[in-house]
């Protein structure tokens, strides 16, 4: 991937280290085809995420398991809002 900093070259990175560099490039032209056919399709406006985007929904989404586990493990205390009246 030649643009520094994109979500694209990111992909690439991320996978190529899992799978080989040339099939995570096959991934991302995949990826790259389908989002352009949902562009032409639909009619919208590519907007770039930046580099760090795959890197900030991996965050989120190990931040909200966590949270789900200690919510189910009652871990966080759950207030019933009939006792707090």
């Amino acid at each position: 991937m030649r643009t520094k900093g994109s979500a694209y070259q990111a992909m690439y990175h991320r996978l190529a280290r899992r799978i080989g560099s040339q099939k995570a490039l096959v991934a991302v032209m995949h990826h790259l085809l389908l989002v352009i056919y949902r562009l032409l399709k639909d009619g919208l406006v590519y907007q770039e995420q930046g580099a760090d985007y795959y890197q900030g929904r991996r965050f989120r989404r190990a931040r909200n398991g966590v949270w789900s586990v200690a919510w189910r493990s009652s871990a966080i205390p759950q207030v019933d809002p009939r006792e707090v009246a």
